[in-house]
């Protein structure tokens, strides 16, 4: 398991010892260096300093987690440039801008993972920088960076194929451009995240091609019509549903959703009122063994929804609230 560097820890102990005989002993070991966390701190600038004159570090440093760091700038990302990252955390960082990131993922080919949470300024140029300079991205986090546009997901889906992981929660700026070019250059997506970004029906209906579908979700998408999730049920492989306040969808929808993904295990249908005691029978014959969880609070077209019932039809249920 690769070692994680809490500087606040780190900086305590050493600052106990001789400074300069017990730093230099501490920064010759490399596990302390594959993966620093400053999570939350209010100062990075010691912690970033002391790598940046560490040898070791440069060549152990795979995973930085900056989330929270409020301080963060575009300043310190450029102290970064030099590793070889292939993770790394920026999530609520709202003082770096879009080329800031860009030119720190540029120096970082090998990246695997990058989570942008909540910020605001990334949008196309960092989008393009991951397209042409991280071929081997698997995971990207965008939930709130409400710049980005159709542009920048075309260029990321063009660049990096291998994607694996895709949250595009309240990224309300996209189109059916954007989610099309997702499902055609890349198809090993296995996790797409779209709640509350208003994707069109034709734009769901698309996702049916993701083979290795396993968790999507799309609550809050008010254009899903039956035929759209209907289409879900050629993602066979698919796991967890997320088809909270889908107010469109009737029985009709959810049961093709059934029919063609035997292995769910979690569903939610919250507050939508076309759904019936009938989908709930036709999820019961297809995948009474596997799900776990199913919320059908709101729903108000089903009458037999107590949790006594829902056990009978689905022995193994255990959660009964997926959207609260």
């Amino acid at each position: 398991m690769a070692a994680v560097l809490l500087w606040p820890l780190l900086s305590s102990a050493a600052s106990a010892l001789a400074p300069s005989d017990a730093w230099h002993q501490i920064l010759q070991h490399p596990s302390l260096w594959n993966s620093l966390d400053l999570r939350g701190s209010q100062n990075p600038e010691p912690a970033l300093q002391h790598i940046s004159d560490s040898h070791v570090a440069a060549e152990a440093l795979r995973n930085v987690v900056l989330e929270f760091a409020v301080g963060i700038e575009d300043r310190h990302l450029q102290q970064l440039e030099r590793y070889n990252l292939e993770e790394i955390n920026l999530n609520g960082c709202q003082k770096v801008t879009d080329r800031g990131v860009a030119e720190l993922v540029r120096a970082c080919p090998s990246l695997t993972a990058i989570s942008l949470y909540w910020n605001l300024n990334v949008g196309v140029e960092t989008l393009k920088a991951l397209s042409e300079a991280c071929p081997r991205l698997s995971q990207v986090n965008l939930s709130g960076c409400k710049a980005v546009t159709d542009l920048g997901i075309v260029q990321l889906a063009q660049g990096c194929p291998q994607l694996t992981h895709v949250d595009l929660t309240r990224c309300t700026r996209l189109g059916d451009t954007a989610y099309t070019a997702l499902a055609k250059h890349c198809p090993n997506i296995e996790v797409l995240r779209m709640y509350a970004s208003m994707p069109s029906a034709l734009a769901i209906q698309g996702c049916g091609a993701l083979s290795h579908l396993r968790v999507i979700d799309l609550c809050g998408a008010h254009a899903a019509t039956d035929a759209a999730v209907g289409a879900l049920g050629a993602c066979h492989e698919l796991r967890e549903v997320n088809l909270t306040w889908c107010i469109q969808l009737t029985d009709a929808g959810i049961c093709a959703l059934g029919q063609g993904c035997r292995k769910l295990e979690s569903l939610s249908l919250h507050g939508i009122r076309g759904v019936t005691d009938a989908a709930i029978q036709a999820l019961a014959e297809s995948c009474s063994e596997s799900l776990h969880t199913l919320d059908t609070s709101g729903c108000t077209g089903i009458v037999q929804h107590d949790r006594a019932r829902l056990k009978q039809l689905f022995p193994n249920l255990r959660c009964f609230v997926v959207h609260s």
